[in-house]
């Protein structure tokens, strides 16, 4: 009698070891545990492509604000060098400059900008370096953002510039599908933020600025490429015109957006003979010719792509959205307002449409309904895309044409 009842007791005592044991698995994690996980889950790193005329040279300054603001590392923090070059020359103790993967610049310190020499192994240690150095060589939180920043916002998400190309090879390093090199088992995810303009304004900005005045050091006019552009062309009447650099040239975020199943690792093939990829062409993009795809191939590579950045997670935002900056902040995990109550980034920062009414004659002929018929032909893959990811733009731009 006496043995059945220990056995009793011993089995009531498992019994009630084992129901504890079920309610701690069943407590959720302590705070810091739980925030732990959450900040790992939500650790990425956003790459920010550099495409011409999108307002882009707004952004880097107001990104390099944001990182002096939150204390963040400079790009020539000694600290930062010394841990990059040491990921980034396999661990040797005399790791040489070459392995250095920045662009310099003393003007935006605080915006990483990464050169197209980096290699896919070097690209995945920065990544990580990224986040190490947000906060600073310490890694810790800079004290003016204390105020700003608070719960989810504690944790601000790096940005790094970055040319197109190489954001591509970014996302092919993070892709799940794995492979040599792949990131997939980093705690450090790679995404990428980029800022698309409407079409029609930006083959507009890209010819005037690149084709007729001859910016960015004539690149177009003969320093590089001789692509008939410039006074000279002019001169003698065989001038590029909009609507020639616009099939040459146009479609530009079609290029960059794009995965193409052909397509090399970083994007080179898409890119190749544009201004974005390594061998600059005078009769622009070498492959594939969007502009002889029917209207099915086409919607099918808008349904690619926004398919791919919503799995991807890219933060996508229009210049003309006047919401852009809000949208930026939810992105990075900044507070709403940041940028106009922290860094007094303005609503003229933030719109920049279509002038209607300009004095410049180039503006004028955009504005021809005829070249703007011709123009709205040949980009249409852009346009497709734009209206797609920007819908409630798509009616405002309409607007002011026809007006």
């Amino acid at each position: 009698m006496e043995i059945v009842i220990l056995l009793s007791a011993a089995a009531v005592f498992s019994i009630y070891l084992f129901g504890d044991s079920i309610k701690k698995l069943q407590r959720p994690p302590p705070p810091r545990q739980k925030r732990e996980e959450e900040e790992e889950e939500d650790r990425v790193v956003y790459f920010v492509p550099k495409v011409g005329k999108t307002g882009s040279s707004t952004l880097r300054q107001v990104f390099d604000d944001r990182g002096k603001f939150y204390g963040s590392s400079r790009m020539d923090d000694q600290a930062v060098a010394s841990d990059i070059r040491r990921k980034c020359s396999g661990g040797g103790a005399d790791a040489s400059t070459t392995h250095y993967p920045f662009f310099s610049t003393e003007k935006i310190p605080y915006f990483w900008a990464l050169a197209d020499t980096i290699d896919r192994e070097c690209l995945v240690n920065v990544i990580d370096s990224a986040w190490k150095f947000r906060r600073g060589s310490g890694g810790g939180r800079s004290s003016s953002s204390s105020a700003a920043a608070g719960g989810r916002h504690d944790n601000p998400k790096p940005v790094v510039q970055t040319t197109v190309r190489k954001s591509k090879l970014c996302l092919k390093t993070a892709d799940a599908n794995g492979g040599v090199g792949s990131n997939k088992n980093k705690k450090v995810k790679c995404r990428r933020l980029l800022q698309l303009r409407d079409p029609l304004a930006w083959v507009f900005s890209s010819f005037d600025f690149w084709c007729w005045h001859c910016q960015d050091n004539k690149r177009f006019c003969g320093n590089v490429v001789d692509a008939k552009c410039g006074p000279e062309h002019r001169q003698s009447g065989d001038h590029e015109t909009l609507q020639s650099w616009a099939r040459k040239f146009g479609n530009v975020f079609t290029r960059v957006l794009l995965f193409d199943e052909d397509d090399d690792d970083d994007g080179s093939r898409m890119l190749a003979g544009g201004f974005h990829g390594e061998h600059l062409s005078p009769d622009g993009w070498m492959y594939p010719d969007i502009l002889k795809e029917d209207q099915q191939s086409r919607r099918r590579r808008v349904n690619e792509i926004l398919r791919r950045v919503k799995e991807d997670g890219d933060c996508l935002v229009a210049l003309e959205d006047p919401h852009r900056m809000s949208k930026i902040e939810s992105c990075l995990g900044d507070p709403p307002g940041f940028y106009g109550e922290a860094l007094n980034v303005t609503a003229g920062t933030a719109v920049n449409k279509r002038p209607k009414e300009k004095k410049d004659k180039m503006t004028k002929k955009l504005l021809d309904p005829n070249v703007t018929a011709e123009l709205r032909e040949i980009l249409e893959p852009d346009i497709l895309l734009y209206n797609a990811l920007f819908p409630f733009l798509a009616k405002a731009d309409d607007d002011d044409v026809n007006e």
